[in-house]
């Protein structure tokens, strides 16, 4: 592993670092430019490693996060959880706290590493971590690579300077590159699975005949799915299992019978399906906070109002 050098005073430490094949902050020259305690992105330390065979080395962030973008050649980082492949113009940023296994698939390959602090990273964290592979890290692939290695060279220049200037241009390139990020997650078209069969079937009988006295086993029969796996895949696609979402349903429409008619409620609890009055008005209460009759009041003011009556 060959760490590009730009200050010649760590030279020893680096050469510590390979042959352990460990990758840290002080595997790279430290910018001199750096600023503690700023809200703005900043470069800790940061070059280019090639590695000329393939080889397994530990990635370690510490208390800071970390920018990897692939020049050349194909690698592995690997969590206990997740494994992720990457190529040219691939990024990872992998969080603070971290300790990562990074393998290189190839025998030339060419990476440039960012070790980043800021306050402002936080704000990027919770932004691109939502259809996240691993706790740790993320992985993205471009395909305009240009943009990208015109960053990383600039940024590589710049680390080598001290000066105000280098402090703020160095800031405003990890901005760009990371709302580059952001740009191309909310882009993304998320991939939407197909709901099975038996989960669209247990949906259709509870949208069209809430009002009858469903449960799992009617369910499982109707469906011919067992229904512990009915369950498990309701929740998986739906968001809810089949008996909460068939509370709500019931809940939804007896809103609608509370303000549209003067039924009592515990007419209402029982065209939608619960015919107990007093279980009926505890999930009533639960789902809105108010009891129907309250519901009812103040509902039918807000449409007295609305239609100037």
């Amino acid at each position: 592993m060959i760490v590009e050098q730009v200050t010649p005073n760590i030279k020893e430490k680096d050469a510590i670092d390979r042959k352990q094949n460990v990758i840290t902050a002080d595997s790279f020259c430290k910018n001199l430019a750096q600023r503690a305690n700023t809200a703005l992105p900043y470069v800790v330390s940061g070059g280019r490693i090639s590695f000329k065979k393939k080889t397994n080395c530990t990635v370690i962030s510490n208390d800071m996060y970390i920018i990897i973008y692939t020049e050349k050649g194909k690698c592995t980082l690997k969590d206990t959880n997740s494994c992720v492949d990457s190529k040219v113009g691939s990024f990872f940023v992998i969080r603070p706290n971290a300790k990562l296994e990074l393998i290189t698939l190839t025998d030339d390959f060419i990476c440039d590493v960012y070790y980043v602090r800021g306050k402002e990273m936080e704000i990027y964290d919770k932004a691109l971590f939502t259809d996240k592979e691993s706790d740790l890290f993320i992985h993205y692939s471009f395909g305009n690579k240009e943009i990208f290695t015109f960053t990383t060279s600039r940024m590589n220049n710049l680390i080598t300077g001290n000066s105000e200037e280098a402090f703020y241009l160095e800031a405003s390139l990890v901005q760009n590159f990371m709302t580059l990020l952001i740009t191309y997650v909310l882009r993304k078209p998320k991939v939407i699975e197909t709901i099975p069969e038996h989960v669209a079937c247990a949906k259709n009988i509870i949208d069209k005949r809430y009002y009858e006295p469903l449960n799992l086993d009617i369910l499982q029969k109707e469906t011919k799915a067992n229904k512990f796996h009915l369950c498990r895949d309701f929740t998986k696609y739906i968001g809810s299992s089949p008996v909460q979402y068939l509370n709500k349903t019931r809940i939804d429409k007896s809103k609608e019978l509370m303000i549209m008619t003067n039924d009592t409620v515990h007419s209402v609890g029982t065209t939608v399906g619960i015919p107990n009055t007093n279980h009926f008005i505890n999930l009533f209460k639960r789902s809105t906070g108010l009891t129907p009759l309250q519901f009812r009041i103040v509902h039918s003011k807000a449409v007295k109002q609305f239609n100037f009556e």
